[in-house]
C-alpha cells in the first residue's frame, strides 16, 4: 500500500513538473519569439506597458481640420495675377494663414488670417514670371478659434504653368 502511494506521488510530481516546464516554455518561448520578430521589424515594444482593465477615461473629442486641394494653374507670361482661391473650408475649428512659394524659394505671397468659410480670391505678383513650370507650395498655418493657440498646419503642392 505504501509503495502504491509512493509511486502515485512520484507520478503526480512528474506530471506537474512536465506541465510546469510546458507552461514555462509556452510563456517564455513565445515571448522571446515575439521580441525577436519585433526587433526584425524595427519596433521596440515597451516592457512596462500593461493591459487595460475596466473602464478607461473617455478619449478627448477628435478635432479635424479640413485642408483644401488645388488644381494646376496656367497663366500667360505677361500676367502677374495668380488666379487661385485660397480657402478655409467652412466648419474648420481654426483660422488659416497662407504662405505661397515657388520651387522651394522664398514666399511670393503671405496672407493675413482667414476665417472658416471664407477665401482669398487670388493675388498678384510684383513681377511677371518667365515661361515654364513652377512647383507652387501653399503652406497653411492654423490658430484655434477659441483661444488663438497654434494647431496643426499643413501644406499643399500644385503646379503653376506659365505659357508664352
Amino acid at each position: 500500500m505504501k509503495k502504491n502511494k509512493w509511486v502515485a506521488g512520484i507520478l503526480i510530481a512528474a506530471v506537474l513538473l512536465c506541465l510546469g516546464i510546458g507552461i514555462g516554455f509556452f510563456v517564455f518561448g513565445s515571448k522571446s519569439s515575439h521580441e525577436e520578430e519585433n526587433n526584425r521589424q524595427g519596433i521596440q515594444l515597451d516592457k512596462d506597458s500593461v493591459d487595460i482593465e475596466g473602464e478607461t477615461a473617455a478619449a478627448p473629442q477628435q478635432i479635424s481640420i479640413k485642408f483644401p486641394g488645388y488644381p494646376d494653374i496656367t497663366i500667360k507670361k505677361d500676367s502677374s495675377a495668380i488666379p487661385i482661391v485660397l480657402t478655409n473650408p467652412e466648419g474648420n475649428p481654426c483660422y488659416f494663414q497662407f504662405s505661397v512659394s515657388l520651387d522651394g524659394g522664398e514666399a511670393i505671397y503671405n496672407s493675413q488670417w482667414v476665417e472658416p468659410g471664407k477665401a482669398i480670391q487670388g493675388f498678384s505678383l510684383d513681377t511677371a514670371l518667365e515661361p515654364g513650370d513652377y512647383e507652387m507650395k501653399i503652406s497653411i498655418s492654423t490658430r484655434s478659434l477659441e483661444d488663438q493657440s497654434p494647431m496643426n498646419g499643413g501644406s499643399v503642392k500644385t503646379m503653376l504653368h506659365v505659357t508664352e
